[in-house]
C-alpha cells in the first residue's frame, strides 16, 4: 500500500503510512489575540469574520464604518500570513485560539 502525502504550504510535509497518525504540531496552550499582537479592535473584527460576517456586517456590529472593518482586517491577515478571509479561518481553526471575550456590539435599536 503507498503512504498517504499531505502537504500543506503552512505545514512542513508529512508522510503517513497504514495504521500510523500524524499529528499536526499543536499549541501548549490556546493562542489569544495578544499572542498575535492584536488590538482589541482587530480582535473583535477577527471573531467577527470567524462567524462569516461581511465588513458592512461586522460594521454595524461595531458602531464603525465598512471602510474601518477593512482597515482593522489588514493587520489580522497580516499577523496571520494569509491574503483571504477563507485562509483566515483554516489559520484560526488550525491553531488552538481563544477569545478572552466576547466583543460588545453597537445597539443598533438606538
Amino acid at each position: 500500500m503507498e503512504a498517504m502525502r499531505i502537504h500543506d504550504n503552512s505545514l512542513s510535509d508529512l508522510t503517513a503510512r497504514p495504521g500510523q497518525t500524524v499529528f499536526s504540531p499543536v499549541q501548549s496552550r490556546s493562542l489569544t489575540p495578544d499572542d498575535l499582537g492584536l488590538t482589541p479592535r482587530q480582535a473583535d473584527v477577527l471573531y467577527f469574520v470567524l462567524q462569516g460576517m461581511s465588513n458592512k456586517a461586522i460594521g454595524r456590529r461595531l458602531g464603525i464604518a465598512a471602510n474601518t472593518v477593512r482597515i482593522h482586517l489588514r493587520p489580522v491577515l497580516r499577523s496571520l500570513n494569509v491574503a483571504n478571509r477563507v485562509q483566515v479561518i483554516i489559520a484560526v481553526s488550525r491553531l488552538q485560539f481563544a477569545f478572552k471575550h466576547v466583543p460588545v456590539v453597537c445597539d443598533l435599536n438606538k
